[in-house]
This record gives structure tokens, sequence and C-alpha cells, in this order.
């Protein structure tokens, strides 16, 4: 097919780049370091899906019976998880109970060797088990708004809504599971002095601290240590926690979040450091149900896996069925593109939340001498910058500073750029020079909050500027000398992307193509609450601010509509109905942006609480198209004393192909109406059918979307999202291979043909791909290989490895092979070790959405021959291609922001 027209000139950084650049976006598979001979198939799988974010020897098991908000009965679930118990140790498995869940998820968490579990699923009793997986703790992305947040209240209406309909979220409780909350904050009731104040409060009336300070679940054997207070030594919850309901005294540099009077119930899951277990994030799930939580809000999710069925998903789902309204943040990975956000927010009945940028940037601002004031961000991982004293403003040679730098006197703060080397090195070599303090100015436009954490602790502080005032201090402090003074003072500028998309927010659509994100609220540049030990207030962006933001209108909107209580899906749908779609953000003028990267649109809680009309279903997922229009019967509802005469029509938004390095294209869907003009009677409603189809002559792949707008003579205007892939989502190419590989160290290199394998320890075959698309299956096939190198006789009936649903990827990643194989096609059948000889792996994938049953769904590529034993070689190190490890490259579970 031909692209549609017009293209525009505009295309991301690659997210999958050539092989020659895979040196630094490999994540090593979870099999190179476990013994996977004894495991059954299904062990394997889910530890080849979590891969690194997996925790050792850690599992949910779900057993048979529904939880008691699906219906099912307590003391039946009860007794179903005890046969479960009763049965595994009656077998002689060592397993160790850390939790029974039974409100969300019927199940429980054990600890237990994986040739345990491979055994445990024989159980009668056992459904499914699922690997615990690592939460990472929140990577902040900077920013701010002036500090009582009226300029982020302005953009949602949400500063209107409390001034002038007297709405402040009274009556409504929030849970926020997070790191925790500062109960000794003044915006949040507290006393102003840390630890002197007493859990709960008249404030935060609910929470539970699950984990304790010291628990890091990156740490082998590590274990929470609960308790009743959760306070928050890290900063991320309380940050988010005042954007959703802070009460501060604004005329004392306090902030007002965005529903003020709401009661908030912190669930603390993370401790000071490192990251959290996710069957610690369902346990805080079950708890902010137990506590009648009106919205629960999740600033934290599994990026790039949209296909949710993990049990915290399962969770949020049935909260949603118990009248819970719960908010999930989209994800920061809009560098990666098209589906690259996750679970939570994937989930059907989740509000995921995009993020928009904020009108003002406010900052934290130090002083030169050469007259200019400059604002600045703090580093994570270093101490804040004081608010009193001078230093001299020198730049060290070379300016990027990625090597020891010569002895600078004790009161010197060194100007260095971003680059070439990580934001942890600059600072450390400023520290061993014996620098009093760092202030990094970035190598492109924007605003951003690095870290500088690392195994070796940064104890001077480090901030960060812009590009041009960097440039600008540079140049003076070439000129001359340079005094730089640390102040207490804040400072606002007008920030030139306001009432834009931000560049990191993820986009959508969902692995089954159903419309995400739902809509968006500011996130970008957010000045809120932090601890008081980490100065009381700072600017962050993210994903993970924009959630509350949402959570706090929600608030609002059940304090103004109490019908609307214990009804989440109608409160997404207003929602959605009354927000505002935005301009594309990465080229003025060019037209609408993206459905799948904003959803709705800026929610608008004004115009949601005063409407009195509205539309469902809220959004329109339209799939894969084909050929195929698309008629969805739109019910208009007009809850006002008068009629309303509603004219029907269609509004495109830019659609993109290629996940991975988007294109943008101007394409308009087909649409039509069976009444272009409805009139709805006073408290009464009417039905109008829509058909809507894919863009004419776009090629497989395409996303395209739009709004449906319903214009009505009282002046309202409500609006239905609507998004679709164009052709055939079997069509498209699904995997980018790269080839057969081995591990050296942490060095993946790829294996010339011959290469030999010992299969002890890591010593294994790796197949290295990248994932451009959502698939349903992988499968990894062992053929025998001939003396011409060609594929012969298969070694097993069965894969020996498989997979179930995976989400696309952000770099490369791979399947490991033990060696082992079932020796027929039974599902218990014997294991046996492969013997020494020659071998081709095939990676075979099913397209999202395809049917198993049709070959053209599926997609394949094979290895070069290797072998086995002593029948083969190494390879020469002149053939040694480098390949990184990259830790990050996997997708884990992980708070947005």
């Amino acid at each position: 097919m031909t692209r549609p027209s017009p293209r525009l000139s505009l295309r991301l950084a690659a997210g999958a780049a050539a092989a020659a650049m895979l040196c630094a976006s490999l994540g090593t598979p979870a099999q190179a370091d476990t013994n996977l001979g004894k495991l059954s198939d299904y062990v394997k799988n889910l530890k080849s899906e979590a891969g690194t974010s997996a925790v050792p020897n850690k599992w949910f098991v779900q057993v048979s019976g529904a939880p008691t908000d699906d219906g099912g009965n307590a003391a039946t679930a009860r007794n179903n998880r005890d046969s479960v118990i009763r049965n595994a140790k009656s077998r002689g498995l060592k397993i160790e109970v850390t939790r029974q869940y039974d409100t969300s998820f019927n199940g429980l968490t054990i600890n237990a060797s994986d040739a345990s579990v491979a055994e445990l699923l024989s159980i009668p009793g056992v459904e499914k088990v699922f690997p615990v997986v690592q939460v990472h703790r929140p990577v902040v992305k900077g920013g701010g708004t002036e500090p009582n947040m009226v300029a982020a209240l302005n953009l949602s209406g949400a500063s209107v809504a409390q001034n002038e309909l007297g709405l402040t979220g009274q009556g409504i409780k929030i849970g926020i599971l997070d790191t925790g909350i500062d109960i000794d904050h003044p915006d949040f009731g507290g006393n102003g002095t840390n630890g002197s104040t007493r859990f709960p409060t008249k404030k935060v009336t609910h929470g539970y601290d699950f984990v304790g300070d010291d628990y890091d679940a990156s740490v082998p054997g590590a274990r929470p240590v609960p308790d009743q207070n959760p306070d928050d030594c890290e900063g991320h919850g309380t940050h988010v926690a005042g954007i959703a309901s802070a009460d501060g005294n604004t005329a004392a540099n306090g902030i007002k979040g965005v529903a003020p009077k709401a009661t908030l119930g912190a669930y603390r899951v993370f401790g000071c450091e490192g990251s959290t277990d996710s069957d610690i994030i369902l346990a805080a799930l079950e708890q902010a149900g137990k506590d009648k939580m009106n919205v629960v809000n999740m600033s934290l999710g599994f990026s790039y896996m949209s296909w949710p069925d993990y049990p915290t998903a399962q969770a949020a789902d049935r909260l949603h069925k118990k009248g819970v309204v719960v908010v999930a943040s989209a994800g920061n990975e809009g560098a990666g593109g098209l589906f690259s956000t996750g679970a939570p927010s994937v989930a059907n009945t989740a509000i995921s939340v995009a993020s928009f940028e904020n009108s003002l940037i406010t900052q934290n601002v130090f002083r030169t001498s050469d007259g200019r004031t400059t604002g600045y961000v703090n580093a994570s991982g270093a101490p804040i910058a004081p608010k009193s004293g001078t230093l001299t403003l020198n730049v060290p040679n070379p300016l990027l500073a990625c090597a020891p730098l010569p002895p600078v006197a004790r009161d010197t703060v060194l100007l260095i750029q971003r680059g070439t080397c990580s934001f942890h090195e600059k600072a450390l070599a400023a520290q061993q020079a014996g620098a009093a303090a760092v202030v990094l100015f970035n190598n492109a436009p924007g605003t951003i909050n690095p870290t500088v954490e690392g195994d070796r602790p940064i104890t001077i502080p480090v901030v960060m500027i812009s590009q041009a005032d960097g440039e600008a201090l540079a140049a003076a402090a070439g000129a001359g000398n340079v005094t730089l003074t640390w102040t207490a003072d804040v400072a606002s500028t007008p920030n030139a992307e306001a009432g834009l998309i931000s560049d990191f927010s993820s986009w959508g659509l969902a692995a089954d193509l159903t419309l995400k994100p739902d809509l968006g609220a500011p996130g970008g540049n957010i000045w809120s609450t932090v601890p008081l030990e980490k100065g009381g207030h700072a600017s962050n962006s993210g994903t993970s601010m924009s959630a509350p933001h949402v959570a706090g209108v929600v608030a609002l909107l059940l304090q103004a509509r109490p019908d609307l209580r214990k009804k989440p899906t109608e409160v997404r749908e207003l929602l959605q109905n009354t927000a505002t779609p935005a301009t594309f953000s990465d080229i003025p003028g060019a037209g609408t942006e993206l459905v799948a990267r904003q959803g709705a649109g800026m929610v608008n809680i004004l115009r949601a609480a005063t409407t009195r009309q509205s539309v469902t279903p809220g959004k329109i997922s339209l799939g894969e198209a084909g050929k195929r229009p698309v008629t969805t019967t739109l019910t208009i509802e007009n809850d006002a004393p008068f009629a309303v005469t509603y004219t029907i029509s269609n509004h495109d938004a830019i659609g993109a192909i290629v996940p991975s390095n988007p294109e943008f294209y101007l394409a308009p869907a087909t649409f039509s109406t069976n009444k272009t003009t409805v009139k709805v009677k006073a408290r009464g409603s009417a039905k109008v059918k829509v058909t809507i189809s894919a863009p004419e002559g776009a090629p497989d792949g395409y996303i395209y979307g739009g709004y449906v707008t319903i214009t009505g003579d009282n002046g309202s205007t409500l609006r239905v999202p609507y998004a679709g892939m164009a052709g055939d989502y079997q069509a498209v190419q699904a995997m980018d291979p790269f080839g057969l590989c081995y591990l050296d160290g942490d060095t993946y290199r790829a294996a010339a043909p011959g290469h030999n394998f010992t299969m002890q320890g890591t010593n294994i075959p790796y197949v290295l791909f990248h994932l451009e698309y959502p698939v349903q299956q992988m499968e990894l096939w062992a053929y025998k290989a001939n003396a011409d190198g060609s594929k012969g006789a298969l070694l097993s009936p069965q894969a020996v490895v498989q997979t179930g649903n995976a989400g696309r990827d952000n770099s490369y990643s791979g399947l490991g092979w033990d060696g082992t194989y079932r020796v027929n096609k039974k599902k218990n059948s014997p294991v046996a070790n492969a013997p020494a000889g020659s071998y081709i792996l095939e990676v075979k994938v099913l397209k999202a959405l395809g049917n198993a049953k049709d070959a053209s769904h599926w997609e394949s590529f094979s290895t070069v021959p290797f072998t086995i034993g002593s029948a083969g070689k190494v390879d020469p190190s002149s053939t040694k291609v480098d390949l990184k490890v990259d830790p990050n490259a996997k997708a884990v579970v992980k708070p947005r922001s």
C-alpha cells in the first residue's frame, strides 16, 4: 500500500539501533545464572519474561476460586490455599509462605526454589505462578511550577473549581501507593519538625509501612520490616501526595494540591533506597481496598509490558469492581515511541494518565557576581544545595570532566557540561579534586533532573541548570573571576511548551490495540512537597506527577457528583468527554496531537463537574481495521431540564507508523454517522451510530486516531477519542533479528559458525533480537545441523523455550537455551540433555492478535550452526563483536517519574 500524505518531516530518535549500536542496549537474560535443566518450561518462561527484575526464589501462586472482590467466599478461598500448602508439604516441597491474599487476588506468595515451583504446578488447585518482580524506586525528571501550584491548577480547571465552585475534595479518600508521606510536613498538617507528628493524623488518616526504611528487594535475602507509620524518607510519595491533596498555608510558601481537603491513605511500599517487590504492592492494593479508599493512585509501572495479566493488574481491576477509581501513570518512555506504556495503566479499568507540560517553570536559584540569577534543580543521590554561602565558580579542563581532574581550592564550585560519561562520574571527579559543589549544565534545550547515584557516594551538592545558562556562565567564568552565592529564593519563568504533551510521556496503544493512555494532566515541571529533610518543596517531572493530579481531579468530581461514587467507569468516561485535546507538540501548527500519546487530552475538572450531559462509551478502540469499518453506538445523556440539539462531526489527529522510530502523517480516517444532528430531550437520552475505518491507502501498522465531536446548541462540546491500527496487525514485521551470541563475563559477543558451547553455567547459546511490536507467543526450537550448515531434524517435538505474551522492547533482548529438551509431545514429557553435536536454533513469534493455526501470522529466523561438546571450536578474538550488557535494557516495573 502507498503511504498517506502529507508526511510530516520529523522522526524520533530510534529506540532500537542498528546492530552496530547494540553494545549499549542489551540485558542479560535471567537464565544466565540459573540451572534450568531441572525446571519445567513454564518456570523457564516466567523467569525469562521477568528478566533481571525477578526476585530470586520469590513467587506468586494463584489458587483456584474467586477472590472476595469477585464474589468469592473468603472461607472457601482460604480452604483452597490451605489445601495447596498441605499438598505441597506432603510432597516434601520446601516452600515458605510469606503472605496470603483473598480480596483482590486469591493466592499467596512463597519463597521456594525453582525446582519446587516447577513441581508445585502439578498440585491440584494451583492455577498459575508468577515471578515476584522488583519495582524500582523513583527517579525524577526535574522541573517546577510556582509554589502554590496555581499554574498547574489553571491548566486543568482545578483552580476555578476550588475558588468558584467550592470544590476541595472534602469527604473523599485518596490512597497513595508510593514511598510514604512526610506526615511532619506542615502542608499535610504536620508539626514542621521531623519525628514530632503522631500517625494517623487528621490529614493522613490511613496507611501502613509495608517495608521499613532499610528494605531493598535487590539485596539477596532482604526481608521487609513493616511498621505502623508510613513516613517518607525518599521523597517521591510526598511529592505525589502534595499534588493530589496538600493543604498548606500559601502565605507561608506552602502549597495547595488539587483536592486540598481530601484525606489521604499512605501505603508505603519502598524503603529509603533501592527497589520493592510486586507482592508488597499487591498487599498495599488490598489494604487500600479494605480501608475504603475512593481513589487509588499508582505512580509506578512495568514499561513496555502492555499485555497485563499480572497479579497487581488483576488487583487493580478488582478494586474497580468494588467502586474504587484506579489512576495509574502511563510511563516515561516517550523516547521509545509507540507501545511504550505498560501495566498497570494498560489495565482495562485503570485511568492511564499522560503528562502535559506546565505553564511555568519554578526553581531554586543561585546568584553570580556577574549579575545573573540562575534556576537549578538538585541532583538525586547528593546532598541538597545550601541556602546561603559563596563559592568561586571555575570551569574544569576538560569541560566534560570525564577523567580525573587536577586539585582545586576547597571553596570552588565546578561548572561541568553534560555528555560522554555519567553524571556520577562527573560528580565523583569533581569531589575527588576537592570541589565544594558541582553545577552541571545541559548539552541540549530542556530541563532534566539528574541522578548522581553510584557505588561511591557523592557527598557534595550537585545541581543542574539549562544549556543557555551554563554556556553563559562558562563564558563569564572564562572572562574573569566569578563567584556563586546560594540563596533560599525561588523564581518562575514561562514554559514555552505549556499545555503540550511532555516528550517523556509514554505512547500507547496497548498490545491488544486498546486505546491508551486515557487522558492527560500537568506532569512536566511541577513544584510540590518533599520531605522536610530534603528542603520541603521541589520541582519534578513525570507521569508520576500527572497521575496524582488526576487522582485529585477525581476527588473533586466525586464531591461535586456523589452519584458517581462507586461508578468508576462513568468517572473515566465523563473526564474523557470533557477533556481538551492539545496540538502536536513536535511541529507547531501541524495538527492535533496523536491520540496514542494524549488520549482524550488535558483533563478539565471545571467542565466535568458542571456539565449536565455525557456520552458513552468514553472512548472507541477500533483494533486492527483492515478494510473493515467499525460501527459504534454512542449514547448521549442529557440530565438538564431543557433539550439540547447536537451536531455530530469528526476531528482527525496526527497518526504514526514504525514504533521505535515513528514517522508522522496527516491521514484522515473515513468517518460517517447515521445522524449529523440529534435532539436529546430534557432528562433524556438519544443514540447515534458512527462508522469509522482506517485512512485510505494507509500502510499496515499505521496508528491513527481522532475525536468524535458532539457539539450542542447550548455551547457545550463532548468528545469521544478513537484510535486503531490500519491494515493487518499480523502483516507488520515484529522482530528485528541479530543472531547467535555467547556471554563473556558481562559482555555479549557475536558467535561465529561452529562456536562451541560447554553448556556449563553461563556458557550457553543466546539468540538476540529486538521486538518492534508486541507478540503473543515466543518460541525457541532446536534443530540438528546438517553438514552443509542447513537445518536438519528437530531435536524435540516441543519448543525448548516457550513464552506467553511479550511487550515490545526498547532495545535488544534474547532467549537462552540450557541444552535441555522434552523427548515427546506430552505435557509432562521427560527432560533430556542434548548430546554433543551440531545444532541450529530458530526463534518463532506469533504476532499480536494472531491465529496460531495461520502460518502467515508467525515470524521466524534461524541462527548459524553451533556445537555442543568437543566437536566444536571457540571463536578467534578477531571475530568477536562486543555487546555490552545494559542492566536497564529489560523493561522492569518501576515508579513513573
